[in-house]
């Protein structure tokens, strides 16, 4: 009987051991989840300033063509 409750002992410790174990590394994969998403959420950040200087280049360039069309069109008449 007491062999058996050694073991029983010996298997909790091993069950507490990794379960720490297991504790440890969703922490870890917690944090490095936050951390992608910090990184993630800044490039998006990033990404969505390019695209409004983009458009406003793009609509810039459209009047720049459009004036270009009036004047050539002013040295016609």
């Amino acid at each position: 009987m007491s062999l058996d409750w050694m073991q029983s002992c010996f298997g909790l410790e091993a069950m507490e051991i990794d379960f720490k174990d297991c504790q440890g590394s969703t922490k870890y994969t917690q944090e490095k989840v936050a951390q992608v998403q910090f990184e993630l959420m800044d490039r998006i950040g990033k990404y969505e300033d390019l695209n409004k200087k983009y458009m406003e280049l793009e609509n810039h360039l459209t009047e720049i063509v459009k004036e270009g069309k009036v004047l050539r069109l002013l040295k016609r008449s």
